[in-house]
């Protein structure tokens, strides 16, 4: 799996950011954040390649937990967004795009 440069979260269309410094979101270093009304998911680039892309997943689904109003806490996200991760990881050839 690569990180795209953008991804398309319901209607929305967000600009995906690899940033060479700390994200800051409140007063957390962090990962990664999404930014529901600018459009913007930030990644730091800082964590291993791993790290980054779990990072993804992980703000992929703020944005369709935002879109649906689903409400799931920080750590549901956190869970689901690991075991997604491995879930793609270890099963590459489902998403293989073979047209």
């Amino acid at each position: 799996m690569d990180i795209p440069n953008g991804v398309k979260i319901g209607y929305k269309d967000y600009k995906i950011n690899i940033q060479d410094a700390p994200i800051i979101d409140g007063n957390e270093v962090c990962y990664g954040n999404i930014e529901y009304d600018n459009g913007n998911i930030n990644i730091s680039s800082f964590y291993s390649e791993d790290q980054q892309k779990c990072t993804f997943i992980h703000e992929c689904l703020h944005g369709i937990d935002e879109i649906v109003e689903s409400n799931l806490e920080e750590e549901q996200v956190r869970k689901l967004g690991k075991g997604i991760y491995q879930f793609i990881k270890d099963n590459k050839k489902l998403f293989i795009d073979i047209d």
